[in-house]
């Protein structure tokens, strides 16, 4: 997040963070490990507390990148979107790997805007 402009709204900022990351995570190895992840009850279980532990530490990266009290429910409203499009986007990357997760988050994040209706000016 310290990467981001501060004055990038909320949405855009968790969009490109996530864009910038997703490029780093398209390895075959990388793939391999989500698959086991994904088709294992047990560790699939443990990838769920992972991303709670996640979401909370994105709250407080984002509400510490803007200023803002760690209970900002903009900030907190963001990290819960971010994460559950990092899910989706996983599960997009592992059921089609031509698309990719990135191209999925980039659709998935226009979707949610157009729902919006563009309310992401925070």
């Amino acid at each position: 997040m310290r990467q981001r402009p501060v004055d990038e709204p909320l949405l855009d900022m968790v969009e490109n963070a996530l864009r910038d990351m997703s490029a780093h995570y398209q390895s075959p190895q990388a793939s391999d490990l989500a698959r086991l992840i994904h088709d294992t009850p047990t560790l699939r279980a443990g990838e769920q507390a992972k991303y709670e532990k996640v979401e909370h530490m994105l709250i407080k990266a984002l509400a510490d990148h803007k200023g803002l009290p760690d209970n900002d429910l903009a900030c907190r409203v963001t990290a819960a979107v971010a994460i559950g499009m990092l899910k989706l986007s996983i599960e997009a990357w592992l059921s089609d790997e031509d698309a990719g997760s990135e191209r999925f988050g980039i659709a998935a994040f226009a979707t949610l805007r157009s729902v919006l209706g563009g309310a992401n000016k925070v």
